[in-house]
């Protein structure tokens, strides 16, 4: 029950995303491009199991390392405000090297170009850990999920590939929201 209430929300969360786009000016009564991001960071623990080696449920509260820019300020815009998802907070680190990112759940590439993040993902590329950006060229360079501003919506991509590589399994549910790609070592 709880799946389908969080998948629900991810769809819902899909499609206001279609109100805000990124460059563009939020319409009244949509929700911003951020705060969407935000969402999508919470939900994605509800569809991502981890080996029970590196389980977040263990840890209280999860942690969600930040490479680059923090849009989000000090925690989430939208932290244990919906229903259906995990109750715990996301503890928000920024990580300024890649050994950071080994301490995390989650990491978050804010306009993942750098060459902090290609560094960062050659340290994750055997480690359990979610990595999430938000451009296009994330996924296949090596990133598990992009979050693509397109067409006045949030796209998912997932690279099931680097997800399986790292022991992660993402929930059927979530895949068939996003587009399926291959990166280069694929």
């Amino acid at each position: 029950m709880l799946r389908v209430l969080a998948l629900t929300w991810i769809a819902l969360a899909l499609t206001l995303a279609s109100l805000s786009a990124r460059g563009q000016s939020d319409p009244p009564g949509s929700v911003p491009e951020y705060q969407l991001k935000a969402a999508f960071l919470e939900r994605f623990r509800a569809f991502v199991h981890w080996p029970a080696s590196h389980d977040p449920a263990q840890a209280k509260p999860a942690v969600l390392g930040i490479v680059g820019r923090n849009p989000f300020g000090p925690r989430l815009p939208l932290a244990s405000k919906q229903p259906g998802g995990d109750a715990r907070a996301l503890r928000l680190v920024e990580c300024t090297t890649p050994e950071d990112t080994l301490h995390c759940d989650i990491i978050f590439f804010c306009n993942a170009g750098s060459e902090l993040t290609s560094a960062s993902l050659r340290v994750l590329a055997n480690h359990p850990i979610l990595t999430v950006g938000e451009t296009a060229e994330f996924a296949r360079a090596g990133g598990m999920i992009s979050m693509v501003p397109a067409d006045r919506r949030i796209r998912l991509e997932i690279n099931p590939t680097r997800v399986a590589r790292t022991g992660l399994r993402i929930d059927p549910q979530l895949l068939q929201l996003a587009t399926i790609v291959q990166g280069k070592d694929s």
